[in-house]
C-alpha cells in the first residue's frame, strides 16, 4: 500500500525556517574558515569574546552566557589556557570559583577574531538596507520569544 505524501507536507513557514537554518550553517562555516587564519575555532572565538566583554567572569557565568553547560566550557578553557590565551584564577571570596581573564596574547587574538567576525557579518547583512535590518531584527526577536515560550513548556496548573 502506498503511503500518502500528506503525512510529510511542509508545515506553514517551513521554507523560511529552513532558510534560517541553512544560512546559520553557512555563516558558521564562513566564520570557521576566517578564524583559521588566527588558529582558533568558532567555539574558542565565542569564549574569548565573552571573556573580553566581561573580564572576571566565573566558568559558570561563561557557560550561561554561551548557553551551554559548565562542563562544555571546561575543555575549551583548558585548551585556551594551554595556548596562553586565557588565565583562570581562584576567586578570593569563593575558592570553588575560577575567575577568567584574557592574557595580552588572548586579547590580541580576540580583537583579530572579532574583526573577522565583523567582516562575515557585514558580508551577510550588507545585503539589506537599514529598514530591512530593523525589520529582520524585530522578526528574530519575535521568533526568539516564541522559542523561549516553547522551551518553558506549558504553564503548570496550580
Amino acid at each position: 500500500m502506498a503511503h500518502s505524501d500528506a503525512n510529510f507536507a511542509k508545515p506553514r513557514g517551513y521554507d523560511a525556517w529552513l532558510g534560517v537554518a541553512k544560512n546559520y550553517q553557512k555563516c558558521h562555516r564562513a566564520l570557521s574558515q576566517a578564524l583559521q587564519s588566527v588558529g582558533i575555532t568558532v567555539a574558542q572565538h565565542e569564549v574569548l569574546i565573552a571573556i573580553g566583554r566581561a573580564e572576571g567572569l566565573t566558568q559558570q557565568q561563561l557557560a550561561e552566557r554561551l548557553f551551554v553547560v559548565k562542563s562544555n566550557v571546561t575543555g575549551l578553557l583548558q585548551r585556551l589556557e594551554s595556548q596562553g590565551l586565557v588565565r583562570r584564577r581562584t576567586d578570593r571570596d569563593d575558592a570553588r570559583n575560577k575567575r577568567l581573564s584574557l592574557t595580552a596574547k588572548g586579547r590580541r587574538i580576540a580583537k583579530r577574531s572579532f574583526a573577522l567576525q565583523a567582516e562575515v557579518v557585514e558580508a551577510m547583512m550588507g545585503t539589506m538596507d537599514d529598514r530591512e535590518l530593523e525589520r529582520s531584527h524585530d522578526l528574530m526577536l519575535r521568533i526568539s520569544r516564541a522559542l523561549d515560550d516553547l522551551l518553558q513548556g506549558p504553564a503548570s496548573e496550580t
